[in-house]
């Protein structure tokens, strides 16, 4: 294929995932006939070579080396070479190396011809049960959190389904950030596709991340398919403030709170986490503060009539080792306030949800309208 009066050609070659059947005809008989093989890890790809009776001479270029080797593979191509460029798994380039090779070659005006066939993501998305209409491949994210947040938070607006590559033992993680930020979104986890223990789950990221984290550990790599963002949620600030009172009772501190929602509802963090706050600066104005059991209950009968246990219309109010009985007369809110976290609890009519968590707490009673 040698022509020395025209510089070589560059092939770009995909080879399998896992399952060595999964390359073409046209892969085989290119690798057969280029003059060398610029493979990602010589040893591993000596295996697929072998399959098929390929003999080829093979040099390594991996990411670690690329910028060297560049210069060799560029003045063998001049010299009239044609290369094959493979990596261990799937399509070069695609979260492999390749980059600087193919932009330096392609500087020269050497020919670059790509070799279709393996992609992890392409391959996935085909059976994730997601809209294939558009799609983000975002390879493998950050791995400190500070910027895997804020890559997440840049990514929450995108209507695209999203590709993430991620190693077993950091997917869990992965899931458990991304939910807060983006939401409870319909995924899918693929992994070792094509490979024997191929699998695929499918549900909400919080159904997803329930069953992997049932598993003694997670093995083979894993891409996540996330579903992009629906349609903003027209919500009033009613609405959102009902919303954000019943959540204050999970344990979450008011920036991983705004996030959530945000995330949830499609709506600005900023604009949620001033919501929260504006609550929460409400419901300390003007309230009267006790720490006492006795007290507690001088307070409560404000918005509710201390009643002894049993007695018709009584509610239970546990608040760490502490229980009280209130005979509900109206409506009201009960705030909880301990040292990292407050939390809300509407008290009505028909029943009454309070947060229960050890130490000391403060209960702000807020005043109903209609209270006696």
């Amino acid at each position: 294929m040698e022509d020395k009066n025209q510089p070589g050609t560059l092939f770009v070659v995909a080879t399998p995932l896992g399952n060595l059947e999964d390359i073409t005809f046209r892969a085989v008989r290119i690798l057969k006939q280029v003059d060398l093989i610029a493979a990602e890890d010589t040893r591993y790809s000596k295996r697929l070579l072998n399959h098929y009776g390929i003999e080829t001479g093979m040099i390594s270029c991996h990411e670690h080396n690329e910028a060297k080797k560049s210069v060799q593979l560029i003045e063998a191509l001049k010299a009239g070479k044609n290369i094959a460029l493979i990596s261990d798994a799937g399509t070069p380039l695609i979260s492999d190396p390749g980059y600087p090779l193919v932009t330096a070659v392609a500087k020269q005006k050497i020919p670059i011809i790509p070799i279709p066939g393996c992609s992890a993501a392409i391959a996935g998305l085909s059976v994730a049960g997601l809209p294939t209409d558009s799609f983000l491949f975002c390879g493998f994210l950050p791995k400190k959190q500070q910027k895997l947040s804020q890559t997440l938070e840049g990514l929450k607006p995108e209507k695209a389904t999203l590709i993430f590559y991620e190693s077993p033992k950091r997917i869990c993680p992965l899931i458990k950030l991304t939910i807060p930020i983006l939401g409870d979104r319909k995924a899918c986890l693929a992994r070792e596709i094509t490979k024997l223990h191929e699998e695929y789950i499918r549900g909400t990221l919080k159904e997803i991340l329930s069953s992997l984290e049932l598993r003694p550990q997670v093995k083979g790599e894993c891409v996540l398919f996330v579903e992009g963002a629906g349609p903003p949620t027209k919500m009033t600030q009613g609405q959102l403030e009902e919303l954000i009172l019943s959540k204050i009772g999970e344990n979450m501190g008011t920036a991983d709170l705004a996030r959530q929602i945000a995330g949830t509802c499609h709506l600005p963090k900023k604009q949620v986490y001033d919501t929260i706050l504006k609550l929460h600066s409400l419901c300390f104005r003007g309230f009267e503060t006790k720490r006492s059991i006795h007290n507690i209950i001088r307070i409560g009968h404000r918005c509710a009539v201390p009643c002894a246990r049993g007695e018709k219309h009584n509610k239970n109010c546990r608040v760490g080792n502490i229980s009280f009985h209130f005979l509900l007369t109206s409506s009201a809110t009960v705030l909880f306030r301990g040292s990292r976290y407050f939390f809300a609890a509407a008290i009505t009519s028909s029943g009454v949800i309070l947060s229960r968590r050890s130490g000391n707490f403060t209960i702000y009673c807020q005043l109903p309208a209609t209270a006696p």
